[in-house]
């Protein structure tokens, strides 16, 4: 892995616009086909990471180097409190869509095979994908069908609106999700394409088409974090540089900064910023050698 490789995807993922993006639709056989859910019991056997994990390539690629390394996540104070928020709305929204869920009359398995017949969004479908050595765990946000296609959406609590890891943990529900409506269905579900949305506080952008560009994407995103995760596993800390990963506003809040070697440094000060412990960060200052 080279660093033009891993510069060039971020560039190409950060530049993706959706409303540009013209492209072929997978079709959501095409996608259940080449992603087959996989058993729990054979999921055991790999490195197992949660979609949402793999989709920080997209905020800082070295984040995939400390999920292969096991490094303690310890988070600020802040962040964590934030973490709880985001955990708690979503918990609300779960218990109210169920609630609505058990007003409505309950599908049939003629309903499911007809892609025509709009079903209300599946709350948090669990899911099993392997991509390459290594199984992603999904907890997909929301799994609709509308107009016959499946409409996948994921839902964001904070302020930041379509950023890239974003985009990767919800195409990477877009890969998941078809084969685990399958095995949840008694391979009864149907759906003609496979479409995306995104859900923010003061806005929801979507659906998209689910097209090869976004597939190639994702693809390549696991294709690289895959190599993070192992180089962190085998604790080789020759990685490539990440132009977009560490810097002054991502590195503070960051669960791994306590222990990163590619932490952000101001160079005008010398000092770098880390979660220092779980419940306060800490700043540390480096001598005139670079030496703590």
């Amino acid at each position: 892995m080279s660093d033009v490789n891993l510069a060039d995807f971020l560039e190409r993922l950060r530049s993706y616009d959706p409303d540009l993006d013209k492209g072929k639709v997978m079709r959501f056989a095409e996608i259940a086909k080449a992603f087959p859910h996989l058993p729990p019991a054979v999921a055991r056997r790999y490195p197992r990471v949660g979609m949402a994990d793999f989709a920080e390539i997209g905020y800082c690629a070295y984040k995939g180097w400390h999920r292969g390394r096991g490094t303690e996540v310890r988070r600020p104070a802040r962040t964590a409190q934030r973490v709880t928020r985001g955990e708690n709305i979503h918990a609300r929204k779960v218990d109210e869509e169920l609630q609505a869920a058990r007003k409505l009359p309950v599908a049939t398995p003629t309903d499911l095979r007809n892609p025509m017949v709009d079903m209300a969004s599946i709350p948090e479908l669990p899911a099993l994908i392997k991509v390459g050595g290594l199984v992603y765990m999904s907890s997909v946000e929301r799994a609709g069908r509308n107009k016959g296609d499946l409409v996948i959406m994921e839902i964001k609590t904070g302020k930041w609106v379509r950023m890239p890891d974003h985009y990767l943990q919800t195409w990477g529900y877009c890969l998941s999700a078809p084969s685990a409506l399958l095995r949840l269905t008694d391979n009864n579900f149907r759906a003609k394409a496979v479409r995306w949305s995104l859900s923010y506080p003061e806005s929801v952008f979507g659906p998209y088409g689910f097209t090869e560009r976004t597939l190639k994407l994702v693809r390549e995103g696991m294709r690289l974090f895959g190599r993070l995760y192992r180089l962190g596993a085998a604790a080789d800390k020759h990685v490539p540089h990440d132009p977009y990963g560490p810097s002054g506003r991502k590195c503070p809040p960051c669960g791994f900064a306590h222990d990163c070697s590619w932490r952000y440094t101001d160079e005008r000060t010398g000092t770098y910023t880390a979660a220092g412990s779980p419940s306060a960060p800490v700043v540390l200052r480096l001598t005139r050698d670079g030496a703590l």
